[in-house]
């Protein structure tokens, strides 16, 4: 029952990349959600339908009244696996001078803290005029 926050995030990811598939975005995916106390693992490979691929992982830890992401990536890439952009909370050494950021080939910028769905729906504007 501690897991219900962690399942229904986990629904909604589902229901988002579901979505996308039905609407002929997203080619193949695989996930995995994992369950455990008090604790929920995901992770995926989403290949769009030119080739390119999202790789993406979330650890979440339900503390009763709140889910918080403790860890996530989500690696998006083209077809030759040049990367186009990463959302990640890893840290780096030197330390950025903040937690959660964005790679891009060029740069690695302070982001928000994103959900698939907003990188999803980034993939999507950057793709389609």
């Amino acid at each position: 029952q501690s897991n219900m926050s962690i399942r229904s995030v986990f629904d909604d990811i589902d229901r988002c990349i579901e979505a996308y598939k039905l609407s002929g975005f997203i080619a193949e995916s695989q996930v995995t959600f994992d369950f455990r106390v008090n604790t929920g693992f995901v992770r995926g490979t989403l290949t769009f339908t030119d080739g390119a691929q999202l790789h993406f992982r979330e650890f979440l830890a339900d503390s009763g009244d709140t889910t918080e992401k403790l860890d996530y990536s989500y690696h998006y890439q083209m077809a030759d696996a040049s990367l186009v952009f990463r959302y990640d909370n890893a840290n780096h050494r030197p330390s950025l001078g903040f937690v959660n950021h964005k790679h891009t080939p060029e740069v690695i910028i302070a982001a928000s803290q994103v959900s698939p769905q907003e990188v999803l729906d980034e993939i999507y504007h950057l793709l389609t005029p």
